[in-house]
Parts: C-alpha cells; structure tokens; sequence
C-alpha cells in the first residue's frame, strides 16, 4: 500500500508542479502510463489510495491521468473508468468521465 500512496501523492501533484516548472512531455506520459497501469492491475489499492486524497486532489488526479495528447492512452483511461464502475465506484468514475470529455475539447485533440 505504501508504494501506491507514493504513485498516487508524485501523480496527483504533477499537474501543479508543471504549471511551476518546463514540461518534460515524456517524464509527463511516463507517469501516466505507469498510474494507468497500476490502476489496472491493482484496481483496489489504486481505489483505496485515491479514495484517501481529499476531493480536489481526486480532480487532479484525474484531470492529470486524462492529460494525454495521443489517442491510445484513452483505452486504458477508459479501462480504468470501467474497473471503477464494476467497483461500484461511481463517484470516482464520474471524475474520470468528467477529466476525459474536458481534456478532449482541447484543440489539438481534432487535429
């Protein structure tokens, strides 16, 4: 449980940190992919850490998960969302859903 707590408190804080400092793209990516697929294959301990961050830091985990320029990270975003629904864990879902369809209204998503 301790080294999801540390994933999840690095990749909550990333989104404020970025706005602070240069975006490095791939440290950025690195991150989510890693969050995702821990999200994945440890759904309960990824829920029990999110479930333990206050609600403005569940938006920014999400909204930053959701943060991804290149389509193939969707799948695995909505897989989590899906994961989170088979968990009964609506209000977190929502968050993901939410996050998503904002991140897709950005421009260079229809490019």
């Amino acid at each position: 449980m301790e080294v999801c707590d540390k994933l999840i408190a690095l990749a909550k804080d990333v989104e404020q940190y970025l706005k602070r400092s240069p975006f490095i793209a791939d440290a950025h990516a690195e991150l989510q992919m890693i969050t995702i697929g821990f999200a994945i294959k440890y759904p309960d301990l990824f829920i029990k850490s999110m479930n333990r961050l206050s609600d403005i830091q569940k938006d920014s985990l999400a909204t930053f998960l959701a943060d991804a320029e290149n389509h193939e990270a969707y799948p695995k975003y909505e897989q989590v969302s899906t994961i989170l629904k088979d968990k009964n864990q609506l209000r977190l879902q929502g968050l993901f859903i939410r996050a998503k369809q904002a991140r897709m209204k950005y421009r260079h998503h229809d490019e």
